[in-house]
């Protein structure tokens, strides 16, 4: 999610983030346990985004994201641990609603 993503207002929309470009991640590894994801409004505010069924497959994070206020633009952050990385690594990304 490295670019601003947008969806309407009242909308439920599937996205992923994709950690297989990461400059940290070794041949084979693989998501483990469960990934963390947290969204802020842009500049730092409380968000009022609904992320639900939040999931790993391989070097992907998916999450089910609805609600939020049109016209704003939303931060997501999610971490994840990785099998063979041994470490944590965070990545974000830009959600706009709009009406």
């Amino acid at each position: 999610m490295n670019d601003i993503f947008f969806q309407d207002d009242g909308d439920k929309f599937y996205y992923t983030m994709d950690f297989s470009t990461h400059n940290s991640i070794l041949a084979g590894d693989t998501v483990t346990g469960t990934p963390t994801v947290t969204s802020e409004i842009r500049g730092g505010l409380t968000s009022n985004l609904l992320i639900e069924e939040i999931t790993a497959s391989g070097l992907y994070v998916g999450m089910w994201i609805s609600s939020g206020t049109a016209y704003t633009t939303y931060k997501i952050e999610v971490t994840a641990q990785f099998q063979n990385y041994k470490g944590i690594i965070e990545s974000d990304g830009f959600l706009r609603i709009g009406d």
